[in-house]
């Protein structure tokens, strides 16, 4: 029994080959399908067998004297919903100093980390920009980040507030904790610098950030806030020399980041679909596809529409002499 001659694609195994004989008004028809299976198998609920994987509730905090100020307010009020507290804090702590902490204490990394910088470093939004970049390019593997914001004690603050916001459209594991806007609804959380908390400002902020983290990991929130647990022990560290270079901006895996996915299916859609036309245009003429149409042949060229042949001149020869036998 022979085998059917490869016509399409005659340097292509004969399965790729093949793919040329699918008519061209399939071609559309096949992509948007490749699009659709596409999206439903990436938005398809996980199976009800596997269980799901625990949160990692190790949480470390990194901030500055605002979230220093309220730090065992922070450890009594989200250790009582089981997070396990690391606050790495000092004052005059800036954003570019956050990266190597981050890495020295990797071991009390889980998936949710806390910030709560800019208050030294927010005057110039251009460079603070690029820090908060440093930073999130070191919490990469990290499910969610939560920036708390500042509240407005200076005219910048609101640029620096926008970087922060912005950088959710870099870093899509990013979230923002609004305490802005929660300290503009109450003069007497802060002291007259406008920045520093006053006791019922470090039990709001403790609050808002407990609230936030708990709603994040589908817990409820305690009723009475227990002590601060011994481990909570605040690290604190010097200050070093800001950094001239912005960072290099990037995206971190995530569970809601489906964007480079969709991208590659929809290109994968579009080379299969072109390999389907190109391959029915390379079919040969007069040969029948799986509908039984033929592709017409080139039309013959009509005698009056030929180039006028050059005639030769005769060419004279001597008469042929018959001799007899």
């Amino acid at each position: 029994m022979s085998l059917p001659a490869r016509t399409a694609f005659p340097g292509l195994p004969r399965r790729l080959d093949s793919l040329g004989s699918i008519p061209t008004r399939l071609v559309p028809v096949v992509a948007l399908a490749l699009v659709a299976l596409a999206l439903v198998v990436r938005n398809a609920p996980a199976s009800t067998s596997a269980a799901p994987k625990p949160l990692d509730r190790r949480l470390l905090i990194v901030g500055d004297s605002v979230m220093l100020g309220a730090h065992e307010e922070l450890a009594a009020r989200l250790g009582a919903t089981g997070w396990q507290v690391t606050p790495i804090l000092a004052e005059s702590l800036h954003t570019y100093d956050a990266p190597a902490l981050v890495d020295d204490n990797r071991q009390a990394v889980g998936d949710v980390v806390v910030i709560g910088l800019g208050t030294n470093d927010g005057q110039t939004p251009g460079q603070f920009a690029g820090w908060i970049d440093g930073l999130m390019e070191h919490l990469r593997g990290v499910k969610r980040v939560f920036w708390v914001n500042l509240p407005e004690f200076a005219d910048w603050v609101p640029a620096a507030n926008a970087e922060i916001t912005a950088a959710r459209q870099r870093w899509r594991h990013l979230r923002v904790i609004d305490w802005g806007a929660r300290a503009a609804q109450d003069p007497s959380l802060r002291y007259g610098d406008g920045i520093h908390l006053t006791a019922a400002g470090r039990a709001a902020i403790a609050d808002l950030v407990g609230a936030t983290l708990d709603d994040y990991a589908g817990v409820t929130p305690p009723t009475t806030t227990a002590g601060p647990p011994p481990s909570a022990a605040v690290t604190t560290v010097a200050s070093t020399v800001p950094p001239t270079t912005r960072a290099r901006a990037g995206r971190a895996s995530d569970e809601d980041d489906d964007t480079f996915a969709l991208i590659a299916l929809c290109a994968i859609a579009a080379l299969g679909a072109g390999l389907l036309a190109v391959g029915w245009a390379r079919r040969p003429r007069g040969q029948p596809g799986p509908s039984g149409r033929r592709r017409p042949p080139q039309p013959r060229r009509r005698r009056d529409d030929r180039p006028p042949m050059r005639r030769r001149p005769p060419v004279s020869r001597p008469p042929r002499v018959h001799r007899a036998r």
